[in-house]
């Protein structure tokens, strides 16, 4: 009696499980999740906010441009702006 109810309580869980995948939608063929998924990351990228510096480089120089004078003591950067100021 135990092993007809533990079968039959089994092959219920395991039909519970496989229903869902029966009535999963067809998917089109020409879909390509890929693509979808680049799409989307694009149209997220491409906000105006974003786009205001263009390039990690540009953001890179503006970052050194706001820094104060007294963190770049002794610094590659803070000779390079000596050298700038002088040559002017």
């Amino acid at each position: 009696m135990k092993r007809f109810v533990l079968s039959s309580l089994s092959l219920l869980l395991a039909a519970g499980a496989i229903a869902p995948v029966a009535n999963a939608q067809d998917i089109a063929e020409d879909f390509n999740l890929h693509e979808v998924r680049i799409e989307n990351f694009d149209s997220r990228q491409k906000s105006d906010a974003s786009l205001v510096n263009t390039t990690i480089h540009a953001r890179r120089l503006e970052q050194e441009r706001s820094k104060s004078d007294a963190s770049l003591v002794n610094t590659t950067i803070h000779a390079r702006r000596l050298e700038q100021e002088r040559s002017k």
